[in-house]
């Protein structure tokens, strides 16, 4: 958090600070292996409160203040972040919500498998649904037809190299 805060009052650039300071915060928290892998990026709350934001960077700067002030700043971005993670997680137990909903209505083992696979590659093709599952690609298609049908993810026109999507996961996802 301080690290970003000092690299934000010194990077020189207009545009692209906040980007590659959330980036050095991401690649920090790796190398420290605080985190494995990162989940979520500030970037999208963060901008929902811009001009606190500012206002919080110029704090610890000292601006228009007597010292820094470090504790307000470490306290909203500790808040931004809880509030990502939050959000995040929703969005996770309501993907759970989907894939479990789905299996409950399937009678096939193989159908809930590429059901299962669609939520690892929600923009799939059935080479790719055959390495995931293992199944042959008849198979697979039986399954990816009987999914359409269903109305549970949707196909493009074509004949040949068809994608299957499976936009309710996307629609999380993105939100």
């Amino acid at each position: 958090m301080t690290l970003f805060a000092q690299f934000e009052s010194i990077h020189p650039f207009l545009d692209g600070n906040g980007r590659l300071g959330r980036i050095l915060i991401a690649l920090y928290l790796l190398q420290t292996k605080i985190i494995e892998t990162p989940f979520f990026f500030l970037s999208e709350e963060l901008e929902k409160e811009k001009f606190r934001y500012y206002s919080m960077l110029n704090g610890v700067r000292g601006i228009g203040k007597k010292e820094p002030d470090w504790a307000s700043w470490i306290t909203f971005f500790l808040d931004t972040a809880e509030r990502m993670a939050k959000h995040q997680f929703a969005k996770l137990d309501e993907a759970e919500n989907l894939y479990e909903g789905g299996l409950q209505s399937f009678e096939q083992p193989s159908i809930a498998k590429v059901w299962g696979a669609m939520f690892e590659v929600p923009i799939a093709t059935v080479p790719q649904l055959e390495k995931i599952t293992g199944l042959a690609q008849g198979t697979i298609r039986k399954s990816l037809s009987y999914l359409v049908e269903k109305n549970m993810i949707f196909t493009d026109e074509r004949i040949r190299h068809k994608r299957y999507y499976h936009y309710d996961l996307i629609r999380i996802m993105t939100e």
